[in-house]
């Protein structure tokens, strides 16, 4: 099964006989494979879920939970939204530029205020691999 061959190249990778970059490959391989067999499978087992009758039951040795999807709001219809969204963009853009230049031992000075603009913080996030 699928959990063998994962647990087999971990394994290999600790015993140090397989190399960690070719490891991740094979195992990013194995993912795309799982998520294209779960995309494909997926409107069926929802539909075997509908016909439980149950939001949660057990099945095939696995409980099951049946959630209904989430309800998402759009506000870029409302002109006040739309009008504060851009004005929101603007000040992110604003500090972010006093960042970069601050970065450079420069300030950025508001043109009507004459203050110094203050500087955005950064977080980065961690670093990533992709493979192709």
């Amino acid at each position: 099964m699928i959990e063998e061959i994962v647990k087999d190249i971990v394994r290999d990778v600790e015993d140090r006989n397989l190399k960690g970059l070719a490891a991740y490959a094979r195992l990013k391989s194995v993912e795309k494979i799982i998520k294209e067999g779960l995309e494909s499978v997926y409107e069926q087992a929802l539909k075997e879920a509908d016909e439980q009758g149950e939001k949660t039951f057990k099945l095939h040795g696995f409980y099951f939970e049946k959630r209904n999807g989430r309800a998402t709001y759009s506000f870029k219809h409302i002109p006040d939204y739309v009008e504060a969204e851009s004005f929101l963009k603007e000040m992110k853009a604003k500090y972010t530029n006093s960042f970069k230049l601050a970065e450079k031992g420069q300030s950025l000075i508001d043109e009507d205020t004459g203050e110094q603009v203050p500087v955005a913080r950064v977080q980065y996030s961690k670093d990533s691999i992709i493979v192709k």
